[in-house]
């Protein structure tokens, strides 16, 4: 609020660059949506990976500090039998 009410528009973005950093939120991180009958078998092939792993309402949510790291990741996990469906944001 300070920063608000002295007009410090750099110091309100700069608070928000560093919890964007500190959740790997956009451009500083990266976040996949996984879903379907087959995405509990999925993520468990990303326990190893540098990802971290959350339920979601949907399935999972999978994040990485960066694009590359997390499509690295997915590839190189195996698909089980079942439907997945994963969505990169």
């Amino acid at each position: 609020m300070d920063a608000l009410l002295r007009e410090s528009f750099d110091a309100i973005i700069d608070d928000d660059v560093k919890i964007a950093r500190m959740l790997e939120l956009a451009p500083y991180g990266a976040e996949a949506d996984v879903s379907g009958e087959g995405a509990r078998a999925f993520v468990e092939g990303l326990r190893d990976a540098n990802v971290s792993i959350r339920s979601s309402p949907s399935g999972f949510s999978v994040r990485a500090s960066d694009v590359a790291t997390l499509t690295s990741a997915l590839r190189a996990t195996p698909r089980p039998p079942a439907k997945v469906r994963v969505a990169v944001r």
